[in-house]
């Protein structure tokens, strides 16, 4: 078997022009402190956690949301 060539799989799945690895982590970091700042300004002492897995052919996903109720209305951002 010889090398593979041509982009990475991952790469053929978009149409976004390419950055360093070292911006993406600094915007998945900001992105996630924003998210915390606001789940964390109105989630309560009462909370759940929710796990939500799924497959796509030979790719497997997993989402995790948080589950509280806020002014009476449940309120289930993802995480």
């Amino acid at each position: 078997m010889g090398r593979r060539r041509g982009p990475a799989a991952h790469i053929l799945k978009t149409k976004l022009v390419p950055i360093s690895h070292g911006t993406m982590r600094d915007k998945i970091l900001r992105v996630a402190e924003a998210v915390e700042d606001k789940v964390a300004q109105e989630m309560s002492d009462k909370f759940g956690i929710i796990f939500d897995g799924w497959s796509n052919d030979s790719e497997h996903y997993l989402a995790v949301f948080a589950t509280y109720e806020v002014d009476g209305l449940v309120k289930t951002p993802l995480l």
